[in-house]
């Protein structure tokens, strides 16, 4: 703002409160006729004003002081009011009437200056993140646990004792809570005499940056908002209400995470009562940060009790959530609302007429209205209440049918309008009526399109990537789905032929068979296409893209003619990476590639077609990537990609534009099937659930009940169930997750608290000890050891190995890269330095030998057409003495070493495999059918004589007769999504 028009605001400000509040009205009408932003601006400081000092105090003494121009405008016509008027004003404002910003690089810069590799206890600083004036955040390495971490030092300015006890306010509440969507404290401590906070280091943005960019997409802010609640539900779960909440104490991580920020005003309150807060008087918090009557807090995002400075409980929080989302829809702060028409009260907010902003869906404008009641009973009364509210708008919104009438497509247009801002283009914004495709009470997946987009293929089964089930096809929009085909073999990828004849898809097999099928629309008999060709789609009538397995598992992007002739690599993935699916851009110059390594998804990523380079990833940061596809016109890149706990769908424009989040909510979506006209797409939405269950001599039971729950184990007495589980709305497809432990009698779960990464892990009874494998944001993996009591914190062992795990007499096996290349190395106890267990390179360790002397691993080398076969390996010994096993398997030695348990097809669903428990001759370290030099048949081990056969994988305790194993229960459907 220009300082004439600023004069101009001021002068008409000065002018305006000499009239009474009702004459106010008519004098603006005449003064500000034809300039509508500076009555805003007038009214805003009256709204301001007519709460009276209380609120003044507020602004200058308790609110930190950002240096924005705007803000030192509005506080320095507050004060000279102030001061007409014979107000006594705070010591605070002082800097106000010297125009004096407390900011670092003044008064507010630190004593101690901190450069890099300077160290503050075991914590080596970096550099510097920012300055404030309570202080400076260096961006620093924890030397001890190998981590990086956000340290932040109080500035001089700030060692009053208010400003102390509100850092060690800061301190014990946030180290108090452990949560998902709290920003969490690890440390605290002292420097030179200047109190220092050690937090996790974040990488994103604030939410008011974010905001600051134009309004966000409802659903968007639907997410964002349940995750804030979260957050706030633990904090008030543990008695602390934060009393500061607004979008710049919300973080928003590069990965879609929303984090809260800055316990420094926290108070505790109880739980509201049934005579909890009305118009008669609120209840006096416990633990009141400052003297009676005065306020602490942010102006415009406080409640009216807490304005007042009256006693409160959590719903003050909850009224300003309420200002929040109303904020991110709207992209307008809160002060702006009290422009909107002079209340009656001034901490009456007149917020009602913004709810009711055009295209805001309805539910959402109920939520709204009442998260921002006036009366703290008339609001929602716990976080947990508002939080359901908000899960019933975002499911609603993911699943509602869709009525093709002209009047909700007038409204869909209406809303998907009112969603984009006038400052810049934001992400696209999809209309409130999703149309639902299928309607199947399990699941369908994998949609694609043909050329005229009038017929719609996909799989029906439970899983995104490649599942059990039948390859469909139906007409659009109504049409009667049909199964093409009738087998019990693992899918994945269908597409139409160029002639929409035939439909093509993968078809996987027990032993590493990645190979083309087709089979025909009318019906006809499925058959082989293109061998060891999987993800493939046609360039045109003659040419192929498709992925090819090389060595090992390798699997690189390749283009043939439909014959396998004159074929040329487009695409090879550093290491033993995997490239599962290849999208080509319409000018067919550029490939989106879904690749991933060690069973970790990448992001995708855009390659030249000539292959001249390796390109480069797309789409949101660090996020796992599993499908892609293009516009009609090459201008966007559209995702699948889960960039914070669950898969969303993401846009970003070619060649290197930003990554724009477009769907949200408790559901996934994956898999996206372009329309020809580029207004829309499909995909598969839903979700679902994988539980923990034992089976034992009282029958069957379930040992989880929340999450995505994986991985199940037995301590060696049997006593204990050792399994992973993701907590994270939506992550039923989560490959890491945290360590979690279940008393096998009574039921009763603990949470190990080591990572919320882990992606193997292998428990040693003997040291009381657990081995485990995390991804971080690098998506390199790291090997740990800790205690199992938590006693002592994990120390890191190796760093970029693989996932296979495996604990021996002598130490732990594990795999880790050497060059292109994966080795089986043994991790002594000792802390000697690991060496190699057998000299040749694997894809992975299956198993170890009861003695330690053998090792069962998948192998880098193909036995006949099995290009990935299971070998039996002496350790240390010579790798020209292998032994064959099976083709895609997993083999263990149960019950002392007298049963070999086998499980066939690791690319099948767990639920629908079986377990073979195969006797062992006493002395023998084989069944005699694994000692004939060449690759078992499942259909052999069944027909084994002695065998027992078990329904799922499932992992053994201390007698045959008790085993537990994960079920998955998943639902998803196929969904039309229109686009901007």
């Amino acid at each position: 703002m220009s300082p004439a028009r600023w004069q101009r605001v001021k002068s008409l400000f000065h002018e305006a409160a000499e009239y009474a509040p009702g004459a106010r009205a008519d004098f603006l009408d005449e003064a500000c006729a034809n300039d509508p932003e500076v009555r805003i601006e007038v009214e805003s400081l009256l709204a301001r004003d007519a709460c009276g000092p209380g609120l003044l105090n507020s602004e200058l003494d308790v609110a930190e002081w950002l240096g924005q121009e705007r803000s030192r405008l509005l506080r320095e016509v507050l004060v000279e009011r102030a001061r007409n008027s014979g107000v006594d004003l705070p010591e605070s404002a002082d800097s106000v009437r010297q125009n004096v910003p407390r900011t670092a690089g003044s008064s507010g810069q630190s004593a101690v200056s901190l450069k890099a590799g300077d160290g503050v206890g075991p914590y080596r600083v970096l550099d510097l993140l920012g300055a404030g004036g309570m202080g400076q955040v260096y961006k620093a390495a924890d030397t001890r646990l190998n981590r990086l971490v956000a340290l932040k030092l109080l500035s001089p300015v700030a060692l009053e004792p208010s400003r102390i006890h509100r850092f060690m306010r800061e301190a014990r509440a946030a180290s108090a809570l452990n949560h998902p969507n709290i920003c969490t404290v690890y440390d605290i401590g002292a420097y030179h005499g200047e109190p220092y906070l050690v937090m996790e280091l974040l990488d994103g943005q604030t939410l008011d940056a974010l905001i600051a960019r134009g309004p966000l997409t409802v659903n968007r802010v639907l997410d964002l908002g349940r995750q804030i609640v979260r957050g706030l539900q633990a904090a008030h779960a543990a008695g602390i209400v934060h009393r500061d909440i607004k979008p710049a104490n919300i973080f928003v991580t590069s990965t879609g995470q929303a984090k809260i920020l800055d316990f420094g005003l926290a108070t505790t309150s109880a739980a509201p009562s049934d005579d909890a807060l009305d118009d008669a008087g609120p209840a006096t918090p416990i633990d009141p940060l400052t003297r009676p009557g005065s306020i602490a807090g942010t102006p415009g995002y406080m409640s009216p009790e807490q304005a007042r400075g009256l006693g409160l409980d959590a719903r003050s929080d909850l009224f300003s959530v309420g200002l929040v989302l109303l904020e991110m829809v709207t992209g307008k702060a809160p002060s702006v609302e009290r422009a909107l028409g002079p209340p009656q009260d001034c901490l009456a907010d007149p917020v009602a007429s913004r709810t009711q902003a055009r295209g805001l869906p309805r539910a959402v404008r109920r939520v709204l209205r009442k998260a921002l009641a006036h009366t703290p009973a008339d609001r929602h009364q716990t976080a947990g209440e508002l939080l359901n509210d908000l899960d019933r708008v975002s499911a609603a919104r993911a699943r509602r049918p869709f009525y093709a009438t002209a009047a909700l497509l007038g409204l869909a247009v209406v809303a998907a309008a009112s969603l984009v801002t006038s400052r810049e283009r934001r992400s696209p914004s999809l209309a409130p009526e999703w149309v639902q495709v299928t309607n199947f009470s399990d699941s369908a997946t994998e949609p694609a399109l043909s050329a005229d987009g009038q017929l719609l293929t996909f799989l029906r089964g439970p899983r995104t990537f490649s599942t059990l089930g039948q390859v469909y096809v139906m007409r659009l929009p109504d049409g009667e789905p049909r199964a093409l085909t009738d087998d019990n073999r693992m899918k994945m990828s269908p597409v139409f032929s160029p002639d929409t004849q035939e439909i093509a898809y993968t078809r996987i097999d027990a032993a590493w068979g990645w190979d083309t099928w087709r089979v025909p629309l009318s019906g006809g008999t499925a058959g082989p296409f293109v061998l060891n060709a999987s993800g493939l789609s046609w360039i045109s009538r003659d040419a192929l893209l498709f992925s090819e397995i090389g060595r090992g598992i390798h699997m690189s992007i390749v283009t043939s003619d439909d014959q396998r002739r004159s074929p040329r690599s487009v695409y090879l993935p550093p290491r033993t990476g995997m490239a599962h699916r290849a999208y080509l851009s319409p000018d067919r110059r550029w490939v989106l590639v879904a690749e991933m390594e060690a069973s970790v998804w990448l992001p995708c990523r855009l390659v030249p077609f000539d292959g001249r380079s390796r390109g480069r990833a797309v789409g949101p940061p660090r996020a796992s990537c599993t499908s892609a596809a293009w516009s009609p016109d090459g201008r966007w890149m559209y995702l699948s990609a889960n960039a914070g706990g669950a898969f969303h769908l993401w846009r970003q424009a070619f060649p290197d534009g930003t990554p724009e989040q477009i769907t949200a909510g408790p559901a996934e979506e994956e898999g996206i099937a372009m329309a020809p006209d580029g207004r829309s797409l499909i995909t598969s939405v839903g979700t679902g659930t994988s539980t923990i269950w034992m089976k034992d001599r009282r029958g069957e039971r379930p040992l989880s009940e929340q999450g995505h729950s994986f991985l199940p184990t037995f301590s060696r007495d049997g006593r204990t169930v050792y399994y992973l589980a993701n907590q994270r709305p939506g992550a039923s497809q989560a490959t890491r997750g945290e360590l979690w432990a279940v008393n096998a009698d009574n039921g009763v779960r603990r949470r190990l608290a080591l990572s919320d990464a882990i992606l193997r892990y292998a428990v040693d009874a003997d040291s009381n000890e657990v081995y485990f494998v995390t991804v971080g944001d690098t998506l390199k993996a790291t090997l740990w050891r800790a205690a199992l009591d938590g006693r002592s914190a994990p120390r890191q062992m190796a760093d970029d190995v693989g996932k296979s795990l495996a604990v021996t007499d002598d130490g732990v096996l594990f795999l880790a890269y050497e060059g292109a290349n994966t080795y089986v190395f043994v991790g002594r106890r000792e802390g000697t330095p690991a060496r190699k267990a057998l000299s040749k390179p694997v894809v992975s360790l299956v198993a170890v030998s009861p003695d330690g002397r053998w090792l069962v691993v998948t192998d880098d080398t193909a036995v006949g057409k099995v290009r990935a076969p299971i070998v039996l390996y002496p350790r240390g010994g010579s790798v020209t003495s292998r032994a064959p096993l099976c083709g895609a398997c997993f083999v263990k030695w149960v019950g002392d070493g007298r049963y070999l348990s086998v499980i066939f097809s690791g690319f099948s669903d767990a639920e629908h495999r079986s377990t073979y428990l195969v006797p062992i001759p006493a002395g023998e370290l084989l069944p005699p059918l694994f000692r004939q030099g060449r690759l078992v048949e499942e259909a052999e081990v069944a027909a084994t004589p002695g065998v027992r056969v078990i329904r799922g994988a499932v992992s053994f305790g201390a007698d045959l007769d008790t085993y537990v194993y994960a079920k998955l229960v998943s639902h998803r459907n196929l969904f039309r999504i229109p686009l901007e």
